[in-house]
């Protein structure tokens, strides 16, 4: 599998952070894990023209636009402290 989101293999790796969304693709590996699936995970450039990269973004936004029932509603902690920073040093540079 790879992602062209590093903090999401991140969160994977590190145990000690946890939130809903990561814990539901952990079960998830583990299930598949049991099933001697093999996985490897990797991470890949975002917007660099990669084709399945563009696919999957596509799609992201195509999912996102829809009228879904919304099954997630919280933006991960990490993801907040990452914002934050990067405003913080917007702010002083």
């Amino acid at each position: 599998m790879y992602t062209d989101s590093k903090m999401t293999l991140d969160l994977l790796q590190n145990k000690f952070k946890q939130n809903r969304l990561i814990e539901s693709i952990r079960k998830k590996i583990i299930a598949l894990t049991h099933l001697k699936w093999i996985m490897h995970f990797g991470c890949v450039k975002g917007h660099v023209a990669l084709e399945g990269n563009e696919l999957v973004d596509r799609l992201a936004i195509e999912a996102a636009v829809k009228d879904w029932p919304e099954l997630y509603d919280k933006i991960p902690r990490e993801e907040i402290m990452t914002r934050q920073k990067e405003t913080g040093l917007n702010i002083w540079q």
